[in-house]
């Protein structure tokens, strides 16, 4: 560490303080398993969004045939 703090003219203390916080925040930086989950979650979303319009079109169908018979 002290090689890594003399090529960056920082203070020891100063990299072992960001080592620490990289170890305590690196799920948060690279591992973003929450984006994944709403990125599925919007995925989903529109899939039911989808759906929905084409089951009150499918309503709306049965209405009139059923009206006409």
């Amino acid at each position: 560490m002290n090689e890594l703090a003399a090529g960056y003219e920082v203070h020891p203390t100063q990299i072992s303080q960001w080592r620490r916080q990289l170890g305590a925040e690196a799920k948060g930086i690279f591992g973003s398993r929450r984006l994944k989950e709403a990125q599925d979650q919007e995925v989903v979303q529109a899939s039911l969004y989808e759906e929905i319009g084409r089951l009150k079109m499918e309503l709306e169908w049965v209405k009139k045939t059923a009206g006409s018979a």
